[in-house]
């Protein structure tokens, strides 16, 4: 179990049919909208590692793409280490709520 009472997730093997990894964006231009939060506690694929996050923010770019701010766990073996924060847009394949089966590989 993670620090959050999640269980761990399992690195995904090298497979030529694995997941996209979640795109990191810039910070969202002038235009962009805040939205109304859908999923918050998520599963966001970094390396090639599903990591446990999660979404602080919501925005609608303007050629509308959907970007989150948010947080996720850096190293799963020290859940006490400070966790990242970044802009990325939403993929629904590398960005998945948590209970989701998506991150089986």
């Amino acid at each position: 179990m993670s620090h959050f009472g999640l269980p761990r997730l399992p690195d995904a093997p090298d497979d030529h049919l694995m997941p996209r990894d979640a795109q990191p964006i810039d910070y969202p231009p002038p235009g962009s909208t805040r939205i109304e939060p859908r999923i918050q506690h998520v599963q966001i694929r970094i390396d090639g590692v599903w990591r446990h996050g999660y979404i602080q923010r919501w925005s609608r770019l303007p050629d509308s793409t959907l970007a989150v701010w948010l947080s996720y766990q850096a190293d799963p073996e020290h859940p006490t280490i400070a966790p990242i924060w970044g802009w990325y847009a939403y993929d629904p394949e590398a960005v998945v709520p948590v209970g989701s089966a998506k991150p089986e590989p």
